[in-house]
């Protein structure tokens, strides 16, 4: 029985095959470690933001381009409402995304200046003394680690 060569054509076709399907897998890993990552820090960082009647949390928003929204109070916005904004290709060229907040006193939230008073301590909020944007931004090359080892099990 005669065996069946393999000529260069064929090889090459094989390996550009092959190599077509792991970069379509590379990238759908990447964007879905990059989407968990945001969900998580994000979520993270509304739900770290001080209630008192919920306009601060409720007023995070995420958009392509930041604008002057504002919103009403909502205490219970988070990471359902961060997953349901962001868009599923993150990596598509030219993509970019925009968590903000409006409203004039989210400065004071995360970065003091408040006077001493029964929900304030040493000028921040008694709920978030730490901020809520910067504690949460450290911790996104830990979540991104975790998110991409939670796709590499599966």
């Amino acid at each position: 029985m005669a065996s069946k060569a393999i000529t260069p054509k064929h090889l090459n076709a094989a390996l550009k095959n092959t190599l077509e399907k792991f970069d379509k897998i590379a990238k759908s890993k990447a964007e879905k470690g990059l989407r968990m990552t945001v969900i998580k820090v994000w979520g993270r960082i509304i739900v770290d933001t001080p209630i008192d009647d919920g306009r601060a949390r409720g007023n995070w928003f995420i958009n392509t381009k930041v604008t002057d929204e504002t919103g009403g109070a909502n205490k219970n916005k988070g990471s359902i409402y961060v997953q349901s904004s962001t868009p599923k290709n993150l990596l598509a060229k030219g993509t970019k995304l925009y968590l903000f907040n409006n409203l004039p006193y989210i400065h004071k939230l995360e970065y003091g200046g408040y006077g001493d008073g029964k929900e304030t301590v040493n000028g921040f909020s008694k709920q978030a003394p730490k901020g809520m944007v910067r504690k949460n931004l450290l911790k996104w090359r830990g979540t991104l680690n975790e998110s991409f080892k939670s796709l590499s099990k599966k």
